[in-house]
């Protein structure tokens, strides 16, 4: 259990974050943007034009001819391993955030996950598959991809632009819905970081987090917020009912993180109340 508020402490654990194609690369200068301590970025596309304007402080640039094809893009990133291996070497925690409707996410991805598993480094995948209608890579490529990430990743998580359409109802511009998808990535990371470094009302070690992820398989998101009377059991609410969680996806879990963040007038029943809806 991690409820914390907006005060940080200096980080003493070594994390890498990996943007893998546009879609990756968006949510790495996201989560950038949040945490600029501790962290390695390292961002892997087709086009190095992307990477220079990302905040990657590594950046493995594979060609343009991995753009449309996972298997040149998987050899171009096993190519650079040597560079990859070196951001690795003090690495605790590595995430993979990729698109995997982009041959460079169907590609590169699963390489860089097997790269983390040969070090030994808790790794934690959150990967995008895209509606029927979109995507460079057919749904058995995506599979094929997906299921070398889960062979070689502690835990991911399948964020599908399918299931979050009724997530989308309402905004106005694929742009905007491109976002509301890139959240729950950011997000996700931002919940382990915020455990590991924020500073919290109840506390969460480094053990903790590293037993959530080792081995954990697949592991499914909700995402919540609320204002006002009553915010921390409608957020709990949401979140439970997210598309990509489900109650379904709850009485199947093992284990459970549950991040609760507010402000200074957080208060022990707010928390009573979330805990009781997640029950």
């Amino acid at each position: 259990m991690n409820i914390s508020t907006d005060k940080w402490d200096e980080p003493y654990v070594n994390i890498t974050i990996c943007g893998i194609g546009r879609v990756g690369l968006d949510a790495l200068d996201r989560v950038a943007a949040m945490f600029n301590k501790g962290v390695q970025f390292v961002g892997i596309d087709s086009d190095k034009v992307s990477l220079v304007r990302s905040s990657a402080t590594t950046q493995v640039c594979i060609g343009n001819a991995a753009k449309t094809d996972p298997i040149r893009a998987a050899a171009a990133t096993f190519a650079q391993r040597n560079i990859i291996y070196e951001t690795f070497n003090r690495a605790d925690f590595v995430f993979i955030l990729a698109d995997l409707g982009s041959a460079v996410g169907c590609g590169s991805a699963p390489v860089m996950a097997e790269f983390a598993r040969k070090r030994d480094i808790i790794t934690m995948a959150f990967v995008v598959i895209p509606s029927a209608a979109e995507g460079y890579c057919g749904m058995e490529q995506h599979h094929m991809a997906l299921d070398a990430i889960a062979g070689h990743a502690d835990s991911y998580v399948v964020i599908s632009e399918d299931q979050l359409q009724e997530y989308h109802r309402g905004i106005s511009s694929h742009t905007k819905e491109l976002y509301m998808t890139d959240s729950f990535m950011v997000h996700g990371v931002e919940v382990y970081l915020a455990a590991l470094w924020r500073w919290q009302m109840i506390n969460t070690t480094v053990s903790d987090i590293s037993d959530a992820i080792r081995s954990g398989g697949r592991a499914h998101i909700g995402l919540g917020y609320a204002n006002g009377e009553g915010a921390a059991r409608e957020a709990a609410h949401q979140a439970v009912d997210c598309p990509l969680l489900g109650h379904e996806w709850l009485g199947q879990a093992s284990r459970c993180i549950s991040h609760i963040c507010g402000g200074d007038d957080l208060k022990l029943c707010d928390v009573m109340a979330v805990l009781k809806v997640i029950q």
